[in-house]
């Protein structure tokens, strides 16, 4: 009995860790944790210059080190603009005026130019009038689904769009596809991606919560291995 009370403090602190930070499985999945279904509803601008880029939008680049690489781009359905000295896609739905200027700064240096000055001016907006209760969603998906790479989905503004709602809007699983230990790469604060696993089995059965999307996230699907 006193060997028992002995290690009981140690259960405890234990037990606290796994409060405070999470469970790490075997295969290095870590359990979701509360904040991890936390959504924050995205606000929107009255002024539509200051709304997010969005497919069907033009959008006119100046590159000031080489004029070659600019010119002017159309917005595509998918979320990205055609750059074939660049991405050749590169995304920019989503982002700020400013943001995608910047991203397409940080293309250039890693990839054509030492220093690039980007200038990119939005000279076409896409009417909203026939989406304007939607946003649009960057959602990336690999490993055993229908269609693997990066999506653009319409949501209802406001409302979260779930890992398994994203893999059946986009297709469904794949033959072999293991459900039962996807898991969702997210970035914290730090830059460091976390693993957090995903049942999707029991998602589909109703035994447990999809987990909301957040930008960046990046949604992991692993085969099925058999034993023989």
């Amino acid at each position: 009995m006193h060997r028992q009370l002995q290690f009981a403090p140690l259960a405890l602190l234990t037990a606290c860790a796994f409060v405070v930070t999470g469970c790490k499985t075997d295969s290095g999945l870590e359990q979701a944790r509360p904040d991890d279904y936390a959504t924050t509803p995205r606000p929107t601008a009255s002024n539509p210059l200051y709304q997010p880029i969005r497919p069907g939008d033009v959008l006119e680049i100046t590159v000031q080190e080489d004029p070659s690489l600019g010119g002017s781009f159309t917005v595509r359905a998918e979320g990205h603009i055609l750059m074939p000295n660049v991405g050749p896609r590169v995304s920019v739905a989503g982002m700020s005026v400013s943001g995608a200027e910047q991203h397409i700064k940080r293309l250039l240096e890693q990839k054509k130019l030492r220093t690039a000055t980007v200038t990119l001016d939005r000279v076409f907006i896409a009417p909203v009038s026939a989406m304007a209760d939607k946003e649009q969603t960057l959602v990336y998906l690999t490993g055993k689904v229908a269609r693997p790479g990066q999506h653009m989905l319409s949501t209802e503004i406001g409302a979260p769009l779930g890992a398994y709602e994203a893999i059946m809007i986009t297709g469904g699983l794949s033959r072999f596809a293991d459900g039962k230990n996807a898991h969702v790469m997210r970035q914290d604060a730090g830059g460091i991606r976390r693993k957090i696993g995903l049942n999707l089995d029991a998602v589909a059965q109703g035994a447990a919560r999809d987990l909301p999307l957040r930008k960046g996230d990046i949604v992991v699907v692993p085969e099925k291995v058999f034993g023989f």
